[in-house]
């Protein structure tokens, strides 16, 4: 599924037909020989125009996810797009080419080559897409797992959301899934800015939030 398309479907508590300004979306029940309920998403392109009403009612919808939100003393980086927000500390800056090849970096100190002297968070965004799940994905084709020399991978609830954590020394990866699009940060600690990295790990922790 497409991050386009993933921004905009809701939780299934907004069962009833939805509309957007480009898609028609419903969920349908279906009964398997089991007898398990399964709720499966439907999603059609519009070929007319929507009422302003329709679409302020999604508006409403998608803003009262977003209200949930977690919140703390520090820089929020709210990536509507792609439905997610967390916190950063104030004192971190803002890479100028955030936001090109669904790469957003947060950092300390300075970049020497490749890497920075200070701490860093680096978030990477794809579609994620086909029958592997996200663990096995985890396990086996992310960074960590190809690099190897890592603690076991650990799955965490975080704000409501599973996500799949391993580290190495001072090097965190986080990985979660949310209807098609794959998060993975890399929170690497670094020399200190008045925020030690076990309080900078716990601000992550605290407020990422997928909506």
């Amino acid at each position: 599924m497409s991050a386009t398309r993933r921004c905009r479907i809701f939780n299934l508590e907004y069962a009833d037909d939805i509309y957007t300004e480009n898609y028609w979306m419903s969920y349908y029940e279906e009964t398997s020989s089991s007898g398990t309920s399964i709720w499966t998403l439907q999603v059609n392109r519009l070929d007319h125009e929507v009422s302003s009403s329709e679409l302020t009612l999604v508006k409403v919808k998608r803003s009262e996810m977003k209200a949930n939100a977690p919140t703390a003393e520090g820089t929020q980086v709210d990536l509507d797009y792609y439905g997610l927000s967390y916190y950063v500390p104030e004192a971190m800056k803002a890479n100028e080419y955030n936001g090109m090849l669904g790469v957003y970096d947060f950092y300390t100190g300075e970049y020497v080559g490749t890497g920075v002297t200070g701490v860093d968070i680096n978030l990477r965004l794809s579609n994620f897409e086909g029958d592997v799940s996200l663990e096995e994905y985890v396990r086996t084709e992310s960074s960590p797992a190809k690099y190897g020399g890592i603690t076991d991978f650990e799955a965490k609830e975080l704000n409501g959301s599973t996500w799949w954590v391993c580290s190495q020394g001072e090097h965190y990866y986080y990985a979660a899934e949310n209807l098609g699009c794959l998060y993975e940060f890399d929170i690497t600690g670094g020399q200190d800015f008045g925020v030690t990295f076990a309080e900078l790990l716990a601000m992550f922790e605290e407020t990422v939030y997928l909506y």
